[in-house]
């Protein structure tokens, strides 16, 4: 996990005009990393340290958390990343209550607009019946008389 990915291309930044925060990525290949530094500012999390070290032992981190060079004002440095499939994750399981008031209600709405497309797009019970193998049975009428 402490491999450093060298980004090919510079910060892609987005404005995102609702909460007046210009959001800033990398873009590797089809992938896009997020500085934790960052993100906590965005969020209102003080202690981004902290975060890196909680974050790291979830059990998603091994996968999505990696040390990017990352352009910045005063050149290069290397800092703790996460995936776009670690932020979605991150981002569904937050605990929102020691977030800023205004913080919490956006994150809020993003794990609601989170849930609704992937209900939308996906039925969970056709994924958990394709992961375990399972084939559609009819279930056995109870009400024939086997006598």
């Amino acid at each position: 996990m402490d491999d450093i990915i060298r980004p090919i291309g510079e910060p892609v930044s987005e404005y995102l005009p609702n909460i007046g925060v210009r959001l800033t990525h990398i873009k590797y290949g089809d992938m896009r990393y997020f500085s934790v530094k960052y993100l906590c500012s965005y969020l209102g999390i003080n202690d981004y340290r902290s975060k890196v070290k909680s974050l790291r032992k979830k059990w998603f981190s091994e996968k999505h958390m990696f040390k990017v060079l990352y352009p910045g004002e005063k050149g290069k440095r290397t800092v703790w990343c996460i995936d776009q499939h670690g932020l979605t994750r991150w981002l569904m399981i937050m605990k929102t209550k020691k977030l800023p008031p205004d913080t919490q209600a956006l994150v809020d709405q993003i794990q609601t607009k989170m849930l609704e497309e992937i209900n939308r797009q996906f039925d969970p019970l056709d994924i958990i019946k394709r992961v375990l193998g399972a084939t559609e049975q009819k279930p056995e009428d109870e009400s024939e008389d086997n006598s």
